[in-house]
């Protein structure tokens, strides 16, 4: 159901090709839509393991994947690495954003070059924080949620 949601949301920002990850016919579908070459970059934005897997099979012959969503403590997976290295696959990861990237991000917000104000599903006051942390846990229709003061 939340990732139905987050199709649905995305459609807000005129994003038409998605593919739900539950599609037994994502890597076919991925595929086709890039002439048999695969994407240039995937994100995953997951701790999926399943999720990276299938990004490199999805990634094009010298294209990268980047690791964005961070896997569980001591989180292992095999890898085919004659793949990887066949492909000419880059690995990123990415653990924090920097200070410089944090400025940056504020800047283009605080300058109303971004609004992210479109992204914030549920706003909930301080005094029910815990509903909001239990909230994002749950990820229920929910994208970003704000505790305000």
């Amino acid at each position: 159901m939340l990732m139905i949601f987050r199709l649905s949301f995305a459609k807000k920002f005129n994003i038409t090709d998605s593919i739900n990850s539950f599609d037994e016919n994502r890597k076919q579908k991925i595929l086709e839509h890039t002439g048999g070459n695969g994407v240039d970059v995937a994100i995953v934005a997951t701790s999926s393991l399943k999720a990276l897997e299938d990004a490199i099979d999805m990634v094009r012959k010298g294209g990268a994947v980047m690791m964005f969503g961070v896997p569980s403590k001591d989180a292992k997976i095999i890898l085919n690495m004659g793949k990887i290295y066949s492909k000419e696959i880059t690995l990123v990861t990415s653990y924090a954003a920097s200070d410089t990237d944090t400025k940056e991000s504020l800047r283009l917000i605080d300058s109303s070059q971004i609004d992210v104000k479109k992204l914030v599903t549920h706003t909930y006051p301080i005094e029910e924080s815990q509903k909001a942390f239990d909230h994002a846990r749950s990820g229920d229709n929910a994208m970003k949620i704000i505790i305000t003061k």
